[in-house]
């Protein structure tokens, strides 16, 4: 796996190069994200706008957090995406639903959720509308297991600390 990802890894920075854009772990990210779209015959997933190898460095898109970093402190590759400038300002600090779910004017839901079909697994959810009750219900889980982790591992490290110098 590590050696697929350093030969993919130099791919892009080849391709970096072939463009003229700095070799950066940013830029390496947004090759890769913008590989994922693909399937999505490379347009934002939100506005379904062509995106343009240029587009990716000349500020017209921007790296989108699906869900909200500022709520979920994920900065994961599964939580990340593509999208225009437009569509991240529209979409602001809200889930994707949230955002768009209504299809406001210059969105249409249905045409989103088509695009979204064809994204990952480990995406799509993100889109549905409970995505941030799943993430909420996943992320107290998660932080109970830490909690947990943490205590045990606070009462092996007094334990440990005790028995090298006594209590």
């Amino acid at each position: 796996s590590q050696a697929a990802n350093q030969k993919a890894n130099e791919k892009r920075a080849e391709e970096l190069a072939r463009l003229g854009v700095q070799n950066s772990y940013e830029n390496r990210m947004r090759l890769r994200l913008y590989e994922e779209l693909d399937a999505l015959a490379k347009c934002c997933v939100f506005s379904g706008d062509h995106i343009s190898p240029s587009d990716l460095f000349n500020g017209t898109v921007e790296i989108e957090h699906i869900l909200p970093f500022s709520v979920t402190f994920n900065d994961g590759f599964s939580n990340l995406t593509l999208a225009t400038r437009k569509a991240n300002a529209d979409k602001d600090n809200r889930s994707p639903y949230g955002a768009f779910g209504h299809s406001p004017v210059g969105y249409d839901w249905n045409e989103i959720t088509k695009r979204v079909a064809a994204l990952p697994k480990n995406k799509q959810w993100r889109f549905a509308p409970d995505a941030m009750e799943r993430f909420e219900r996943e992320e107290d889980g998660f932080l109970a297991r830490q909690l947990t982790d943490t205590q045990y591992i606070a009462r092996l490290a007094k334990a440990y600390v005790e028995a090298l110098y006594g209590d």
